[in-house]
């Protein structure tokens, strides 16, 4: 079972090849359903559930009616709050300026409304979590959860990252892209919990460092960053033990097979978790999984199915 709490919302997203500051641009605009939560969930074929929370509005009845296999969603309605919506401006394919109203999730989405609908979830589950929610809500989850069954974090952006960095422990994936990446290993250097971040080219190994400690000292076991059209990460807790005594392995590099050009990448690194943890599910091998995930998320791209 892959049980997934996050957001489901209106994602609106808005495509130019260059955006003119100050005035009306013309724009390829289109809405569907979307939020972290509801992407991973959608690619998923394996057994799975998602809990999340929605406005008492239109637009929350049209999402129920519009999303994919909705007899494993499980909202929560909330007269007080409106439902989420994501917009996007994506200028030549890469985000240029994204904006989220996602209170009912951060605020309405708590632990005393979720915790009687959740089912029991054992070592080999999943428990999928997002940086949309609260970190209470966070918090509350991994004391539940965190010892006996497999709980992934998506990270979502640098701002939600850092708002969660103290609740993050115990964790069997933690998942993002370099830019959080990066904040992370600044937020985790200035606490003084490790000494070096950010290292010139040929000195990876020093850089590398801080992701062991981080690692180690919270509990996890893998982080995954994405890297656009440079292809990934992945960092495991044991590497330095299987690299020696006072070193680390650095990480598994993946790399794409081809540069797609594209107007959208909405949704790819949400794409690409959900085939990493099914790929996972099946008791794939890491590094065989993640090179055949990029493999499918290069064809969602080409194919324009993110």
């Amino acid at each position: 079972m892959i049980c997934i709490v996050g957001a489901l919302a209106v994602d609106l997203l808005i495509s130019r090849a260059r955006f003119v500051k100050g005035t009306s641009n013309p724009a390829s605009i289109r809405f569907s359903p979307g939020g972290v939560g509801y992407r991973i969930y959608s690619h998923l074929q394996s057994p799975k559930m998602l809990f999340t929370a929605l406005g008492s509005d239109v637009f929350g009845k049209w999402l129920i009616e519009n999303i994919d296999q909705p007899q494993w969603v499980n909202p929560i309605f909330l007269d007080q709050y409106s439902t989420s919506c994501y917009c996007a401006l994506m200028q030549s394919g890469e985000l240029f300026y994204g904006a989220a109203d996602m209170a009912v999730i951060e605020q309405g989405l708590s632990w005393p409304r979720l915790r009687a609908r959740l089912p029991e979830l054992g070592e080999k589950d999943f428990l999928v979590l997002e940086a949309n929610l609260s970190p209470e809500l966070i918090r509350s989850l991994l004391h539940q959860f965190g010892r006996k069954t497999r709980v992934v974090f998506e990270s979502v952006s640098v701002e939600k990252l850092l708002r969660h960095a103290d609740v993050l422990k115990n964790l069997y994936l933690l998942a993002g892209n370099e830019e959080e990446f990066k904040a992370l290993g600044n937020r985790f250097v200035m606490e003084g919990n490790s000494k070096e971040i950010d290292a010139p080219a040929g000195r990876r190994s020093q850089s590398d460092r801080w992701v062991q400690d981080f690692l180690e000292e919270r509990g996890i076991e893998m982080l995954l960053v994405t890297r656009g059209r440079r292809g990934l990460w992945l960092y495991q807790r044991d590497s330095r033990a299987t690299a020696g005594r006072g070193k680390s392995q650095g990480p598994l590099t993946i790399t794409p097979n081809r540069v797609i050009e594209t107007t959208d990448t909405t949704g790819a690194g949400d794409r690409l978790l959900s085939a990493f943890l099914e790929a996972v599910d099946r008791e794939a091998e890491t590094g065989d999984a993640l090179r055949q995930v990029v493999g499918s998320v290069e064809r969602a791209i080409e194919e324009g199915n993110l």
